[in-house]
Parts: C-alpha cells; structure tokens; sequence
C-alpha cells in the first residue's frame, strides 16, 4: 500500500478472508487459481489523504511471457475489486497489471479482491497492396527495434571467470522484422548478440545450427536459440518477450569498474534489437550489475558512452 499522505500515525491490517459477500461486476468472475480476498483494516487512530495505491502480486518468471505462472490466464485479465464496505457491492478499482503486480486506488481501505476479467480484445490491421511498376529491383529493410528493456544482469567472480553470467529479458510488442524464411530468420541466416559498455565490447556468434522455430514454420510464433558455448539460450517471442541467458568463462564482460549503460544489440539475420541499460541501476564492484525498467534508447547504442 502507498499513501498519498498520512496526517495521524496508527497501524494497518492486512486480514485474510475466506468469504466475502458483495456481487461481482458484470463479466468479472472468481478464478480459483489467481483470486485472492484480503480486508485492510486501520486502527490506532489512523488519518490519511487519498488515494491510496493498493497492489496484490503475482506471478509471472517462469517464463515472464505474460501469462500468469501455473495457468492460461493472461497478466492482463487480471481485476483488483474493492467494496466500500462487507455486504457491499465490488467495484473494478484496476490501474496497473504489470510489474508482477495488479494494483488499483481507492480513498477508503476494507475488502479486496483480485478476481478474472475478460480476455482484452486484439486489434488487427488490414494493408491493401497496390501494383506498381518499377525500373530496377528493389529490397525490404527492416528498421531496428529499440527495446524498453524489463532487466540486464551481470555476474562476475575475481578470479573465477567461470561465475560469469548475463541474464537480459525485454517484454512488449517485439516483432521477427520480415518474419519467417525471410532475411530476418536466424534459422536460415543465425544471429550475434553484442553486450558492450565503456570498459567492455563483446560479440558473440549464434550459428544457425542452434537455432529453431517456436511452433511450425511460417506460424511467425518466434525464434529459439539453445546449447549456445557461452549464450546458452535466446528466446524471441512474436509480440511477447525477449531473452537471453549465459554463462562461463567465455564471457567478456568485467564489473571491476560500474559499467552502467550497458547496450545489448540482438541481430537475428538483418534484423537488430537494441536495449540500453543505464539510469538507475545497482553495482558491485567485481560481482554483480543489475539494472531494471530501462526505457527504450533513442539510438542503438548507449547516449554519450560510444558510437556505433
């Protein structure tokens, strides 16, 4: 819970409730899976200004794909409901859905609960193809994608370049550039990533050998990469995620100095994917960067660190 102010100190409750009476808006449902009921109860004199943000969590790591973990229900799906009072009607409260979190405000605190809305529906676009004729042949390009990036981790180990390891995930509307067969298919031409910063700059090789399709061929599901030397894992999902897992010796990145921003460039065939990693982050100095909630960059490369 976050207060937009407290005028009189006193204390919060969070009680668990097995049964809460109150009807559900239309076309809102209890899902035994992800429905929680809490009741926020104030004692002690408590005073504050509205609103206050309440957030329940959930889960969604394993993969972050946007599905809630354990289930088929989608992040967005997700509904916080409040009632005024026990016995009352809810009411959809819902602000946020991301961030492993479902949150919503509310000026008064007493039952909540997190239920199942309606799958949001898709929005789908139409191109109409005019003929043209031309005088000399002509390629597609597809522009690079700059990336908000979810998280950028880095380990290391004085001594052990083994502990190395990157962790790096972006989520959001990621497309596969001219999609499957095309020039920007690593299955057919294979891929590099390049994790580079002030104090380091490394490529990496993704064969085609070790890539393959999410689904069937020309579903334009996405794109794996496994059993990579020191990448050992790429995953690209058509609308969903981004991400890319290594570990070992074959690492060159080095945290013996703060190496914040960090650009991680992703190029599948002539398709590129660019997140920059910087603002705040936390560091320690020999082992560990972290980085999280990076906006997408205004260029592929991180501003003022180097050129491309």
């Amino acid at each position: 819970m976050t207060f937009a102010g407290v005028t009189n100190p006193g204390t919060v409750s969070v009680l668990g409730k097995s049964v809460v009476p109150g009807t559900l808006p239309a076309n809102i449902t209890i899902d035994p899976d992800v429905s929680v009921f809490i009741d926020i109860v104030t004692g002690g004199g408590l005073a504050f200004t509205p609103p206050v943000t309440v957030c329940v969590a959930y889960d969604d790591t394993s993969p972050a794909d946007g599905i809630v973990d354990g289930t088929s229900l989608q992040v967005n799906q997700l509904k916080l409901l409040h009632a005024l009072a026990i016995g009352q009607n809810f009411q959809d409260v819902t602000t946020t859905t991301t961030g492993g979190k479902v949150c919503g405000q509310v000026d008064t605190l007493s039952p909540f609960v997190v239920a199942k809305g309606p799958v949001p529906p898709t929005t789908t676009t139409s191109t109409t193809t005019v003929a043209t004729t031309t005088l000399a042949p002509t390629t597609t390009t597809t522009l690079p994608e700059r990336l908000a990036g979810k998280k950028l981790l880095l380990k290391d180990k004085d001594g052990k370049p083994q502990k190395r390891a990157i962790d790096c995930i972006a989520q959001g509307g990621i497309t596969l550039g001219d999609g499957n067969t095309s020039d920007d298919d690593p299955v057919v031409n294979g891929g590099s990533l390049r994790v580079r910063s002030a104090t380091f700059d490394t490529t990496y090789t993704l064969p085609v050998s070790s890539w393959k399709y999410q689904g069937k061929a020309g579903q334009g599901k996405g794109y794996k990469f496994s059993k990579g030397a020191s990448i050992k894992s790429v995953l690209v999902k058509s609308g969903k995620l981004l991400r890319i897992i290594g570990k070992g010796s074959g690492l060159g990145h080095s945290l013996a100095t703060d190496p914040a921003p960090v650009a991680v460039t992703l190029t599948l065939g002539e398709h590129k994917y660019c997140m920059s990693f910087g603002g705040t982050t936390k560091f320690k100095e020999g082992t560990k960067f972290l980085a999280k909630t990076a906006p997408a960059p205004a260029q592929c490369s991180p501003s003022g660190a180097f050129l491309d």
